[in-house]
């Protein structure tokens, strides 16, 4: 490990999870930001939840990631849920508008529809735990974790999965700047 100063250490390798990990379970606060994450990430962060660390996981909703989808479901934050809250919201007002021709009956699916749009227009955060929120953003490529009670922040190459923490030729730097992580934390609420 390249010790630089007291307040900063940097490391690039295979294998950053013992540079990146130890430290979560030092806190009792997290926000963690990787556009995905493996199972194995989830395991750790129901770890952290289950000794009382609050997590705010910051991600994407990349359905496309087999392995980000499992990590999702294991947390109880299923990718693409937002969508379908729309998608569904949608469906009812077209079948409202559509039938109110047959029958003014169908109107009163334009009030469900309607309500379930502003829904999954308005979902920014989800509550999936006591101590776990997770916020899903569109074109998410940041990677990085902030400790805030301590001013750490950590920024690098590496996504929390597996192959970033374990396998791939990654970079992290963990940085002690408490205006730093203010910072950051304001530009992800």
């Amino acid at each position: 490990m390249a010790q630089v100063q007291e307040s900063l250490q940097a490391e690039c390798g295979v294998g950053l999870h013992d540079f990146i990990v130890p430290k979560l379970y030092k806190a009792r606060e997290v926000y963690i930001i990787s556009p995905w994450i493996s199972p194995e990430t989830a395991r750790l962060i129901i770890n952290l939840v289950n000794r009382g660390v609050k997590i705010h996981l910051i991600t994407t909703g990349d359905a496309s990631n087999r392995s980000h989808v499992s990590a999702m479901r294991l947390l109880g934050a299923g990718v693409g849920s937002r969508s379908a809250v729309l998608a569904t919201g949608i469906l009812l007002i077209i079948i409202g508008i559509t039938f109110t021709v047959l029958s003014p009956i169908a109107l009163a699916l334009l009030a469900p529809g309607a309500w379930l749009v502003y829904r999954g227009l308005r979902v920014k955060a989800r509550q999936v735990h006591g101590n776990l929120t997770v916020r899903i953003l569109k074109n998410l490529h940041a990677k990085a974790i902030i400790i805030p009670e301590t001013g750490l922040v950590g920024i690098g190459s590496a996504n929390l999965t597996s192959h970033g923490l374990h396998f791939n030729l990654e970079c992290w730097v963990w940085v002690r700047d408490g205006e730093l992580a203010s910072r950051i934390i304001k530009t992800f609420q």
